[in-house]
């Protein structure tokens, strides 16, 4: 009787075994497939991927940078000093705060400067369509950075738009695949009510993860743009504790992430819990987060400090009356997913091609 007992055991149990194993066994294949996937983003590029060179560098110009109050805006307002002053350039700075009407004053305070060109970030623009219409009008052209409507309408360029924000999720999705498998339960966490550049990158991350894996969930948790540098950990601690099953957080930016471990421990959680992704190296405290393993798994950097002598490049060209495509085209942006392991510093933001500067004043005609 127990030989038989034994037996029927066995056999009920064994397909049940045979399934897990099958099932483990997929969810390995489907990591290392996203692993062969993103493994050349992990190595640090060597190029800023532009080749074509300017004409020459106009003299005696001055450009408008609307700067938002996250550390990343300042973070690339330095940026940008550095290389306006590289060609001998003016530069003013205006801060456009985080409601629609400080980002709308701020823009009609760029039409009355009156500058030779404006450099504006990825805000809704539903918010200062009268002043993009003014610019145009006066012929002063106007580069977007990190947004998702295309140019036309008083835009003239746009600099890491929508195109850029897909494939960021695509990319952070499959790298989180990478790690977690099939067993991959995610929460997006964006701000797009006036940055949508991170709505678009949570979709598409979410659409990614749920092609690649069935099994897999995503939930997108949206909160208000006023929570980054306040609450937004807080809340988002408050979300896991509802949810303890969520295993990984793609987080909009690098900014957001200040602030979050402490929030995270204060609910009980570990590292070992969750685990944290995002987009941007701006951030120094973040930087310090993933050297130390304080939840922050990886970064995935889109040029970081040389995108405002990206922006830089697309003014020489379009003063030159030059083709201006080479500098907005997506295709040739270095991308770099940066972890614990190849983190460069972090007591610093750095750059994502080492030597960038140089590369660009050699582009320039100026080294």
């Amino acid at each position: 009787m127990a030989l038989a007992a034994g037996l029927a055991l066995t056999g009920c149990s064994a397909p049940e075994d045979t399934a897990s194993a099958a099932n483990a066994g997929e969810g390995q294949e489907l990591g290392k497939e996203m692993a062969a996937q993103v493994a050349d983003l992990l190595e640090r590029p060597t190029s800023i991927g532009l080749e074509a060179p300017v004409r020459s560098v106009p003299k005696d110009k001055e450009l408008a940078y609307l700067q938002c109050g996250l550390p990343a805006c300042e973070a690339l307002g330095k940026a940008l000093k550095e290389a306006v002053a590289a060609v001998g350039w003016e530069l003013e700075v205006i801060a456009t705060g985080a409601t629609p009407e400080e980002i709308k004053n701020a823009w009609a305070q760029a039409v009355r400067l009156g500058p030779d060109g404006v450099i504006g970030l990825g805000h809704d623009r539903r918010f200062f369509e009268d002043e993009l219409g003014t610019l145009e009008a006066k012929g002063i052209p106007v580069l977007r950075l990190n947004m998702v409507d295309p140019a036309g309408g008083g835009v003239t360029g746009v600099l890491l738009g929508r195109d850029t924000y897909e494939a960021a999720g695509e990319t952070i999705a499959r790298y989180t695949l990478s790690r977690a498998g099939d067993q991959l339960n995610a929460v997006a966490v964006t701000v797009g009510e006036v940055l949508p550049s991170l709505e678009v990158m949570a979709a598409s991350y979410k659409a990614t993860v749920e092609e690649a894996c069935e099994q897999c969930r995503v939930e997108v948790l949206e909160l208000p743009s006023t929570s980054v540098g306040k609450d937004l950990p807080t809340r988002v601690a408050a979300h896991l504790r509802r949810n303890p099953d969520v295993n990984w957080l793609e987080i909009g930016l690098s900014d957001m992430v200040v602030g979050l471990p402490a929030a995270l421990r204060s609910a009980g959680l570990t590292p070992a819990d969750v685990q944290v992704v995002g987009l941007g190296a701006y951030n120094v405290a973040a930087n310090q987060y993933l050297a130390d393993g304080e939840f922050l798994t990886a970064v995935l950097t889109a040029a970081s400090d040389e995108e405002m002598w990206r922006a830089v490049d697309f003014f020489i060209r379009s003063f030159n009356g030059e083709d201006t495509t080479p500098s907005t085209d997506r295709a040739t942006w270095p991308e770099w997913i940066v972890t614990k392991e190849t983190l460069p510093t972090a007591t610093e933001t750095y750059p994502t091609v080492e030597d960038y500067r140089e590369q660009y004043l050699a582009l320039w005609g100026l080294s």
